[in-house]
């Protein structure tokens, strides 16, 4: 059984898809402010793809939540 937070990091990511979400955190990692940005960058520089990493089936890990604004502006929540 899913999580929620599995479930909502589901939908977020089928709405931004895997190249925006990274360009995003990598975009608010410079510089560097926010751990929990850094941790899963790291994880994905690594090697660990993002829904590997997301949809770890544990109930406490990476959040992440995305609603489109317009078509290229989106409000996203990511944090752990």
């Amino acid at each position: 059984m899913r999580t929620r937070r599995e479930r909502r990091s589901r939908r977020a990511l089928a709405i931004l898809g895997r190249e925006r979400l990274l360009a995003f955190l990598r975009a608010v990692e410079q510089p560097p402010q926010c751990l929990a940005v850094t941790l899963f960058l790291n994880q994905v520089d690594a090697g660990d793809t993002v829904p590997a990493i997301l949809f770890d089936g544990q109930a406490f890990g990476y959040s992440l939540e995305a609603a489109p604004l317009s078509p290229d502006r989106f409000w996203i929540r990511f944090g752990c």
